[in-house]
């Protein structure tokens, strides 16, 4: 609240005077809300006999209290009208804009005083804003120009128009003060971080590589692992519980000195009496670990653990790092095939391998088409040519025989090794030709398998999961394919 000037207060004592002497029909059948009216008209009466401002002013807005709780007691429309104007000349102007509201929300269409609360309510919203506070801590206190405000989480509230002063405060923190404006139906934002005092308290920090750990300090339950925040303790000695089903709880007494830092290893133990289950890890037969919470192992057929949540590890070979999470039951094993990803450069090379091996295929079958079709030429064309040539050198050499003395006898002696050699070769041709034909048949083949048997990026990718055993003569295939 801010102070009037002497001329308001005069106003004011009007307003007031004229709000208590209004008739108030619905508070006559309240004996209670007559009663805080009673009470209103004489701090009312007090306020005017008094000469000191201050006093003048605490037996007014004591009036008004009165009068607000008769209007809670009795909701009579004309109460919040009179309320408004009251607040207004007292210069709350976010007050006088809800009790407005109020009125108009109440009150009927051609209700007495109605047109001008209209008009109030839109000079006020001139006046006013909203304002949205966060801050990173829940239960803060926030205050605007000195009044409270309320602790966060906050819904978006109104304020006075201008320049205010917002401070957010909590135990164990800083208490920090922003000054802003806000314009006349201005939505502003702000966000406040608080820093721990350190001067007041000492931190504490949990680790726990287990999940799902129940973390207590002196009865009060912090929440379970993984625990994202410290705790802020007070100088002393604190108790620490940290426990879970299947582990032996962990008690510790903790002494905490004003400014600490400290962290704790919360490593719990198995309890050997807890209830187990069984895990069954499918994973590629290659070298690597694997880690459980936390700790380091070999890959064993089966696992046993206690029941509940678990934080899984592997590092296996050409494969990346894989972490993830399982549930243990009793009963049943619970099996784990995790889908694993070839590391960068693997992957690289299996992806240029297979390409290479599409080109090979490529390459081959081309290669075997190209034999058949020159092995047929050959064998066709080479077959008939070298039969007709041996042919022709026999007809000519019938010729000769028919006609003497037309051939010399070493011409003679010519055609009929010509025809005999033509002869000879004809077939060797035909069967050269053939081979070539018949090696490009299996080339094609061959090439068509490199091309087609070539992995595909998804086959590629599952083979990063797929784990191929052979024993006892049995092909045993185990993992994602």
């Amino acid at each position: 609240m801010k102070r009037m000037h002497a001329c308001s207060m005069v106003i004011v004592l009007a307003m007031l005077g004229a709000a208590l002497s209004a008739p108030l029909p619905s508070l006559a059948q309240d004996a209670t809300a007559r009663d805080r009216v009673r009470r209103a008209i004489e701090r009312f009466e007090a306020a005017l006999a008094a000469t000191d401002p201050d006093e003048r002013r605490r037996e007014l807005e004591a009036a008004l209290a009165e009068l607000e709780e008769a209007n809670r007691l009795d909701a009579e429309v004309l109460l919040e009208w009179n309320l408004a104007r009251i607040e207004l000349e007292l210069g709350d102007v976010v007050a006088a804009m809800e009790h407005v509201e109020r009125f108009l929300a109440g009150a009927p269409e051609g209700a007495p005083r109605r047109s001008e609360a209209e008009a109030m309510r839109i000079a006020l919203e001139a006046r006013v804003g909203f304002l949205s506070v966060s801050t990173s801590v829940d239960g803060a206190r926030v205050s605007i120009d000195g009044e409270p405000g309320g602790t966060t989480p906050l819904p978006e509230f109104r304020v006075a128009s201008g320049a205010i002063t917002v401070e957010v405060s909590a135990p164990s923190y800083r208490t920090e003060t922003r000054r802003l404006r806000v314009a006349s139906q201005e939505h502003a934002r702000i966000s406040i971080d608080l820093e721990r005092d350190r001067g007041m308290v000492g931190e504490l920090r949990m680790r726990s590589r287990l999940l799902d750990v129940q973390v207590t300090i002196d009865d009060t339950i912090l929440g379970t692992t993984p625990l994202a925040t410290t705790a802020a303790l007070t100088p002393g000695p604190h108790t620490l519980v940290a426990e879970r089903p299947g582990y032996r709880t962990m008690r510790r007494t903790i002494e905490v000195e004003v400014g600490s830092e400290q962290t704790i290893d919360l490593d719990l133990e198995i309890d050997p009496d807890a209830v187990v289950g069984a895990l069954v890890l499918r994973v590629p037969d290659v070298p690597g670990r694997m880690s459980i919470d936390g700790h380091e192992g070999d890959l064993d057929d089966a696992i046993e653990l206690p029941e509940g949540r678990h934080a899984i590890g592997l590092d296996l070979e050409e494969r990346q790092d894989w972490e993830g999470e399982l549930t243990i039951t009793p009963g049943s094993p619970t099996e784990l095939v995790p889908e694993l990803v070839w590391q960068d450069a693997v992957l690289s090379r299996m992806h240029d391998n297979a390409e290479v091996q599409r080109i090979t295929g490529l390459v081959v079958m081309g290669v075997g088409i190209a034999a058949v079709g020159v092995g047929i030429g050959v064998a066709v064309h080479g077959y008939v040519s070298l039969t007709d040539a041996a042919a022709d050198a026999d007809r000519q050499l019938m010729a000769c025989r028919a006609m003497p003395g037309s051939c010399s006898l070493g011409e003679m002696m010519q055609l009929m090794t010509d025809r005999d050699y033509f002869t000879a070769l004809s077939p060797l041709a035909g069967g050269a030709g053939i081979a070539v034909a018949v090696l490009g048949a299996v080339a094609i083949p061959i090439g068509v398998w490199l091309f087609v048997d070539a992995p595909s990026d998804d086959a590629i990718r599952r083979r990063a999961s797929a784990s191929v055993r052979i024993g006892a003569g049995v092909l045993v295939l185990e993992g994602t394919f």
